[in-house]
C-alpha cells in the first residue's frame, strides 16, 4: 500500500520506513533521532474489549486533536515475532534467518471525518509467536502518518 502511494515499483530486505519515507540511515547516526520529531495530528486510544470463544477483540476510539476538523484513513495490522525461514538460493543460501514484525493480518477500514471507533477480531494467536495489534491513521490524501498505536499481547501459554 505505501509502496504504490508513493509510486515505488519496487521493495527491499530490510527496508524501514520511518514516517511514510524510506530511511536508508536507521542503523547509523540517525537512528539515535526518534519519531517524535513530527507532531502527531490524531489522537488514538487502544482497549483490549474481549477474549471469548470468537476470540480476542480491539477497539479503538480515534479523533481529531483539539482544534482540528480530521478527515483520515486507517488500517490494523497484526505482527507477530520469532519466525524464521531458511534460505534456498542467493547470497544467503543455507542461512536461517530471524523475522520480526511479520505482518499476519492486514485490515483496511476505509475513511472516516471526526470521532469514530473501530474494532478488529485478530488471526487466531500462535503460542510461538508474540504479536502485536497496530492500528494506523493516515491522511487519506496523501497517506501521510498521522498516529499509530501498538499494543504488544502475552504470548498465552
Amino acid at each position: 500500500m505505501i509502496a504504490a502511494a508513493q509510486g515505488r515499483s519496487s521493495l527491499y530486505t530490510p527496508q524501514l520506513l520511518r514516517n511514510g519515507n524510506d530511511w536508508r540511515d536507521w542503523g547509523g547516526s540517525a537512528a539515535a533521532t526518534t519519531a517524535a520529531t513530527v507532531s502527531a495530528r490524531a489522537s488514538i486510544t487502544l482497549h483490549h474489549v474481549s477474549a471469548d470463544a470468537d476470540g480476542d477483540q480491539f477497539t479503538a476510539k480515534v479523533g481529531p486533536l483539539a482544534g482540528r476538523d480530521l478527515r483520515w484513513s486507517a488500517y490494523w495490522s497484526v505482527t507477530e515475532h520469532g519466525h524464521t525461514s531458511k534460505v534456498a538460493a542467493s547470497e544467503n543460501a543455507g542461512n536461517t534467518l530471524a523475522h520480526d514484525f511479520v505482518v499476519r493480518q492486514y485490515v483496511p477500514m476505509g475513511a472516516y471525518h471526526g470521532k469514530v471507533a473501530l474494532s478488529i477480531r485478530p488471526i487466531a494467536v500462535d503460542p510461538l509467536h508474540p504479536r502485536q495489534i497496530n492500528l494506523v491513521v493516515l491522511d487519506p490524501v496523501d497517506d501521510e502518518v498521522m498516529q499509530a498505536i501498538s499494543l504488544v499481547c502475552a504470548v498465552a501459554g
